[in-house]
């Protein structure tokens, strides 16, 4: 079950529209098997409209160059123990691996991995590795 609050009165906000989207990506997910936490959360990203900006996307390299960020598999299925910083820290970088994965195997892949999860963990190697550039 996911659960969030919905705003009183009629209207359908963006800021609503965009949990939602990034919600149901979760559950969709969910249903079709297990899938590491980090795939999960760039991807609800991805699907709910958040991009990374030239600032975050050049912290997530430099965190990853200088071994400041565990490999993609070590981030834990519950970031709810994180510091604010740490979680902000693991949102970005999971959507910086999405993307990277987008940007250099095309959106396709995506899908491919829906289908045979057994292949992220090689997906998640290569991502770390482009990320280092």
């Amino acid at each position: 079950r996911i659960r969030f609050g919905m705003p009183d009165g009629p209207c359908v906000t963006t800021e609503l529209s965009r949990v939602f989207s990034h919600e149901i990506v979760h559950a969709c997910l969910a249903r079709r098997g297990d899938f590491p936490s980090w795939f999960h959360e760039g991807l609800a990203q991805r699907y709910s409209g958040d991009r990374l900006t030239a600032a975050e996307k050049t912290e997530i390299r430099s965190a990853v160059r200088d071994a400041r960020l565990p490999a993609l598999s070590a981030l834990s299925d519950s970031w709810s123990g994180m510091s604010a910083t740490q979680a902000r820290l693991a949102y970005a970088y999971a959507l910086a691996a999405i993307e990277t994965l987008v940007a250099e195997e095309g959106e396709g892949r995506i899908r491919d991995l829906i289908r045979s999860p057994a292949s992220i963990a090689a997906a998640a190697g290569r991502i770390v590795e482009s990320l280092k550039r």
